[in-house]
């Protein structure tokens, strides 16, 4: 697949999600909580399945992992209810050491808060929290973009799941080809989290690092 191919896909699906009416209330939700997170300066960024699906590495998504400043929780929190959404009573998901998590509803539409998102596997814990230097803006609509995530830290966190999750391994594979085929655009993401990953991730990102950056691990 060459690079443009994933521009293509990306607008490909922006259309789609705009015009197709299963994916009208998805569209409202991000367009709405985008627009509101921005006017109270929230620093977060959309990550997982709907973070693909924006930058053209995959054609669908059903919910919306929300990835969270810890500082500005409250306000996220405040925010989501006064634009008529619902928190909902929540357990922590397995594999996930997180500061903060906290499911809930916009419309009909499922939201997974995580703040400082950090998950535990192979007696390894991983922690990403986000960063504005590392997002990643999505247009959406007439100027309105969405935060996404680097397909780094989605590689990475992807992988991390395998542990407790074995169907993770397409995606963990989907992010490794994008990588592998566009080149990695932020190393530092990798590279300062190498030596606390799980063994067979490091072996994945080792793949990656010869022909995209010149820097080679030396661990």
């Amino acid at each position: 697949m060459h690079f443009l191919n994933y521009n293509e896909q990306a607008a490909a699906n922006i259309r789609f999600l705009k015009i197709n009416p299963e994916y009208h209330e998805k569209y409202k939700a991000l367009k709405d909580l985008s627009l509101t997170f921005k006017k109270d300066n929230v620093n977060w960024a959309l990550s997982c399945s709907a973070s693909l699906f924006l930058q053209g590495i995959q054609d669908e998504f059903n919910d919306l992992d929300i990835l969270i400043d810890m500082k500005d929780v409250d306000k996220v929190k405040a925010a989501i209810e006064r634009i008529g959404g619902s928190l909902i009573e929540t357990k922590q998901k397995k594999g996930f050491k997180s500061p903060y998590y906290q499911e809930a509803f916009y419309n009909d539409i499922h939201l997974d808060l995580i703040g400082d998102i950090t998950l535990t596997t192979f007696n390894t814990e991983y922690k990403y929290p986000v960063s504005k230097e590392e997002i990643i803006d999505v247009n959406l609509d007439n100027n309105i973009s969405v935060p996404v995530c680097p397909i780094e830290a989605n590689l990475l966190l992807y992988g991390m799941m395998i542990g407790w999750d074995e169907h993770r391994k397409y995606k963990t594979k989907l992010c490794y080809n994008y990588l592998k085929e566009t080149g990695v655009k932020y190393p530092n993401i990798i590279e300062r989290d190498y030596d606390v990953l799980p063994q067979g991730l490091q072996e994945l990102c080792k793949m990656l690092s010869p022909i995209t950056y010149p820097k080679t691990f030396s661990r």
